[in-house]
């Protein structure tokens, strides 16, 4: 057999990390053992967790080459550096091996059925010093580009991909799972897509058979809050950016709106924090 996620980004930096640490697409293309056309322009991406990605042309179609490397480049600011810090560590989640890795093991296999699917692996190669990726080309619109209603179906679907485990089925344990994006929607949405998310999914952990208290699942959901605690510091250095990029890195955007929307997403983040710790009190948790 010739076994797709993105990642947002901040953008910053991130063209310039992956011009340094880009390989050779059709050097990796051999190193699979396949022929094809690579496009010219590199797809757009989040240089610091990815080294570079492309769409090529094989005799059964288009594909996505994916190259990823256990050699990140450092950064020269605390924001370039939390990309590629401790991304060594297998539980870690910028675990630089964890994309390839899901693939090679097809653990998406264990959402079967409830309605997300992931874009076949066509060949993978993972080595201590790298991995490389071709996946099939998935048509469709990009999640930028979504409304906030759009979210609603894949949030259902996750909540039914989801519940059986939190009913009866044992989690996959394959020693690397993680344990511990800007622009997209207008930041006037985020109340709208709380709510979408939220009873959409919700939705979808009763159709799996899931029948504890809701509440549990709303403090999963404010609870999040926490692992953006990083995004306040990275945004006034950010601040000082000369030049501002949205998604990939690749676009301009206007600083003032993206800050702007930026600073509206973390009082919405602190206002979550703080329904998180009312509500656990009240669960005596």
């Amino acid at each position: 057999m010739m076994a797709s996620m993105t990642v947002a980004s901040d953008g910053q930096g991130a063209a310039a990390a992956s011009r340094q640490a880009a390989a050779n697409p059709n050097e990796l293309l051999d190193r699979l053992g396949v022929r094809a056309r690579v496009d010219p322009e590199p797809l757009a991406h989040n240089g610091w967790l990815t080294p570079g990605i492309w769409k090529v042309h094989t005799p059964e179609g288009a594909a996505v080459l994916k190259h990823l490397s256990s050699h990140r480049p450092r950064g020269q600011t605390p924001w370039e550096a939390h990309w590629s810090a401790g991304d060594h560590d297998p539980h870690r989640w910028n675990h630089w091996a964890r994309e390839a890795l899901v693939y090679r093991d097809r653990l998406f296999d264990a959402y079967a059925g409830s309605g997300l699917v992931a874009p076949e692996p066509l060949a993978v190669e993972v080595s201590d010093a790298d991995a490389v990726l071709l996946l099939s080309w998935e048509a469709g619109r990009a999640a930028e580009d979504w409304g906030a209603a759009d979210y609603a179906p894949v949030a259902r679907a996750l909540g039914r991909a989801q519940g059986p485990y939190l009913v009866d089925k044992a989690l996959p344990d394959p020693g690397w799972l993680s344990q511990g994006f800007d622009l997209f929607l207008p930041a006037r949405s985020l109340p709208l897509l709380e709510t979408v998310i939220f009873e959409a999914y919700v939705t979808g952990l009763r159709e799996s058979g899931w029948d504890d208290d809701v509440r549990l699942v709303r403090l999963g959901m404010w609870s999040s809050a926490v692992k953006y605690d990083w995004l306040g510091p990275a945004t006034v250095i950010g601040a000082q950016t000369y030049e501002h990029l949205g998604y990939g890195g690749v676009e301009r955007v206007d600083p003032v709106y993206k800050l702007s929307a930026r600073a509206a997403g973390l009082v919405f983040l602190a206002d979550w924090a703080e329904k998180a710790l009312g509500l656990a009190e009240v669960l005596g948790l």
